[in-house]
């Protein structure tokens, strides 16, 4: 999802003319039978059908084999992890591998993105205007089909959709800070719960949500004490330096 793409779907979720509140049942069994139709694309074909996909499929498989013990490549090599970007990859992986191989892993965590996008722009939705109309779920599912996934970054997307709950969350913050609600620290808890996820899904997904938390810091309304809710999410860019 490029930056465009993002505009796009915060254009979208902030739109000051949100649709009807009572859809229709049928236009959300639409959406997920639409849904499940799109995810297909990565089942359906004998090949992975993206660029990096089956380069992760390797990687997945060469991480399993460097984690045996008393393996050949065990003799020569130590795999020593860390928490840092794509670590949350890397744990899926591993735990796909386990139940269906590297290359369904792959497909898997190439599925992930296409559900958990719809469902952040929903989420974003609901929590920002009180509306969910399957609309907005059928914008996520086209924007999770892009030039990014054609190249195969299925962490960067989830890391994306993952953005775009971590900005949900934190917008409510700005606007409970400038009302000065005794419950601001809820809302700013969530948002540190939040950002470490993003940040362990892909780093520049983590990156793009500190530069936006940023503008809307100072964009508008009680600045000064905007600014100061920064400060967790500043020393979530000093660990990421560490890494």
């Amino acid at each position: 999802m490029s930056g465009s793409c993002i505009v796009a779907v915060v254009s979208s979720v902030c739109s000051p003319d949100p649709p009807s509140r009572c859809a229709p049942g049928l236009a959300w069994i639409a959406l997920v039978a639409v849904g499940a139709a799109g995810v297909l694309v990565f089942w359906a074909f004998p090949a992975l059908p993206f660029q990096d996909l089956p380069a992760h499929a390797g990687l997945i498989a060469l991480r399993a084999r460097l984690g045996t013990p008393g393996g050949f490549e065990a003799r020569f090599f130590v795999m020593a992890t860390r928490i840092g970007p794509y670590s949350l990859f890397h744990w899926l992986g591993a735990v796909f591998a386990a139940a269906m191989g590297p290359v369904g892993a792959v497909r898997a965590l190439a599925t992930l993105p296409v559900i958990v996008t719809p469902l952040a722009l929903l989420f974003a939705r609901r929590r920002l205007y009180g509306d969910a109309h399957p609309a907005v779920g059928h914008l996520g599912l086209v924007l999770s089909f892009g030039y990014m996934t054609v190249l195969g970054f299925a962490s960067y997307l989830l890391g994306v959709a993952l953005l775009l709950v971590g900005l949900t969350l934190w917008l409510e913050l700005m606007a409970s800070v400038d009302a000065r609600e005794p419950a601001a620290w809820r809302r700013e808890m969530a948002v540190v719960i939040v950002a470490p996820m993003i940040l362990v899904t892909h780093g520049h997904a983590f990156l793009v949500f500190l530069v936006l938390a940023g503008v809307c810091a100072v964009a508008a309304g009680a600045r000064v004490r905007r600014i100061v809710r920064l400060r967790p999410l500043c020393r979530g860019w000093r660990s990421r330096s560490t890494w």
